[in-house]
């Protein structure tokens, strides 16, 4: 709630309690579950409660490294459309016209193209660079293609990235203390795999950002 640039999901604990009615059990009482985070469920309604675009697109990346993805991202039109094969690649949360991600991924795979005009018409830098500093300093290293969504507004062509599931943020020294070889993981390397960080970190200036 205090980053400045980053969208975040409401979470509280709950003490949680269960009371088993199956095969005649009723009677047994309230059984001490112990205690449990729960998250707000990124969709339409997350998009409402939070004052965002409703009607906006809402993806969820399953494993997304920003490639174009020609045999599973298709629009909802095209015959060859299968949401099973797509949901592979990305969940959808939000609006189911791709026109615009499909766009976006076109761009980003563009080396014809620069990647600072793909990066400036489809991306906040303020979203992008704070969103990849947070999963640095906080070791959030399972983040290169997954554990995060995309989100875009209607009327807008720019891309916001939204976190989600910081389970191996804050576990570098245990980490290291598994396995010393992990280092490699905690820093700009470790996004290297992905298209649209490679390109955009290949840049000093944006490094710099």
């Amino acid at each position: 709630k205090q980053i400045p640039d980053m969208i975040g999901l409401r979470t509280q604990f709950v003490h949680l309690y269960v009371k088993d009615e199956t095969g005649g059990l009723s009677k047994s009482g309230y059984v001490d579950y112990g205690l449990f985070t729960q998250v707000e469920l990124p969709n339409k309604t997350y998009l409402k409660n939070h004052r965002l675009d409703s009607n906006g697109h809402l993806y969820k990346a399953m494993f997304f490294e920003f490639e174009r993805y020609e045999e599973n991202l298709k629009l909802k039109t095209d015959p060859k459309y299968n949401e099973a094969l797509f949901s592979k690649i990305l969940e959808i949360k939000g609006n189911e016209d791709h026109a615009k991600l499909l766009e976006m991924l076109d761009a980003v795979n563009d080396y014809g193209t620069s990647i600072e005009s793909t990066f400036e018409k489809y991306f906040d830098a303020d979203n992008y660079f704070t969103w990849l500093a947070f999963n640095i300093l906080t070791g959030s290293i399972d983040t290169q293609s997954q554990n995060f969504y995309l989100y875009s507004p209607t009327n807008s062509e720019k891309w916001y990235f939204i976190p989600w599931d910081q389970d191996s943020a804050w576990e570098r020294c245990e980490r290291e203390k598994k396995s010393p070889e992990t280092g490699y993981e905690a820093g700009v390397m470790n996004y290297w795999g992905c298209v649209l960080h490679k390109r955009v970190l290949a840049l000093p200036k944006y490094r710099e950002m």
